[in-house]
């Protein structure tokens, strides 16, 4: 995918034609089953931010995950032991020096993760609605 931006095209990764990926909305302590196809142009893993997850889900390329090749498919199993406001991006590797590795972020492929706690005093749909307002400029609803 591309989007013009001026006068430059970016080029972009999509989740199932969407750029950013949808929000994926789930509840404390579930389990979610995510399959991953690579129809891009470039190995790449996705990378889960700030969830506590096993290792070789965590998707940094080359370090905690084998890069999904082109083409290929690679079945995460998330769990969500924590409510909050988490993110994930697809990463490719850019380079290697000495024993330290870089990875850039793809263009767009930023994705929300809301967890819902299972307790009702805290509403992690209340803090995605500030991330919202802020993204966009928007009011916050009202309650």
């Amino acid at each position: 995918m591309a989007n013009r931006i001026g006068d430059d095209v970016l080029r972009m990764l999509a989740y199932n034609g969407s750029v950013p990926g949808p929000c994926l909305h789930v509840d404390q302590g579930s389990e979610v089953i995510i399959d991953v196809t690579n129809d891009g142009d470039v190995e790449a893993t996705v990378h889960w931010h700030g969830l506590r997850l096993e290792n070789r889900y965590d998707g940094v390329p080359h370090e905690t995950q084998a890069p999904i090749p082109v083409g290929g498919t690679f079945t995460y199993r998330l769990q969500f032991p924590d409510p909050g406001l988490y993110w994930s991006a697809a990463q490719d590797r850019m380079a290697t020096l000495s024993t330290n590795s870089l990875h850039r972020v793809v263009p767009a492929t930023h994705q929300s993760l809301l967890v819902d706690e299972s307790d009702s005093t805290f509403s992690a749909r209340a803090i995605a609605d500030v991330v919202r307002s802020i993204r966009t400029r928007s009011p916050l609803p009202s309650s």
